[in-house]
């Protein structure tokens, strides 16, 4: 959700409505987003929108308060704000198993913003446990993530890891292992 809110007076009191446009980059077409708005803040569910960097445009008119042909409109185009719906991919993911140590690495992306998070739980755990990057902070659309997981018991597992972008979105993706003695292998 992106909230579009604006500060608008008319000189002589007349009742204000607005029209809200919107465009995508900067040669995109104006599209009609919601026309006869008599509040000055708006919520637009951005999900229905494709990932990019978009405008707002409002326009004030007291056609309302004057007779036909009277009226006068005034326009304020918004900054540009990024509209972030795609979850991070998680890629390159590889577990080995060595002993009772597992080694998990992966690459977490995304293509509008950064990564801002990864966490892992192992055999659908209620807690998720934050994990950093090689370079030890989160602060590009690319990430490389190595951690180790200790202390696991004999038998089959599951690591599930959660990537989280700047805007919140997740992704998820799980690997299964087996922890069978100090020889185990990788499955």
């Amino acid at each position: 959700m992106q909230t579009i809110t604006w500060d608008s007076s008319d000189p002589n009191s007349d009742t204000l409505i607005y029209t809200l446009y919107f465009r995508l980059d900067q040669d995109g077409p104006w599209i009609l987003l919601k026309d006869k708005v008599k509040e000055t803040s708006y919520e637009w569910d951005t999900r229905t929108v494709a990932d990019g960097q978009y405008q707002v445009k409002v326009v004030a008119s007291d056609a309302t308060s004057n007779p036909p042909g009277d009226a006068k409109t005034a326009s304020r185009v918004s900054d540009y704000f990024i509209v972030d719906n795609t979850p991070p991919t998680i890629s390159e993911l590889e577990c080995k198993v060595v002993g009772e140590m597992v080694n998990i690495s992966l690459v977490a992306a995304d293509k509008t913003s950064t990564v801002a998070n990864v966490e892992y739980t192992v055999d659908s755990g209620d807690e998720w446990q934050s994990v950093l990057p090689v370079e030890k902070i989160f602060d590009s659309p690319t990430e490389t993530v190595k951690f180790s997981l200790k202390g696991l018991t004999i038998g089959g597992h599951q690591a599930t890891i959660r990537a989280t972008d700047s805007r919140g979105n997740q992704a998820l993706q799980t690997v299964v292992f087996k922890i069978e003695s100090a020889s185990a292998r990788a499955q």
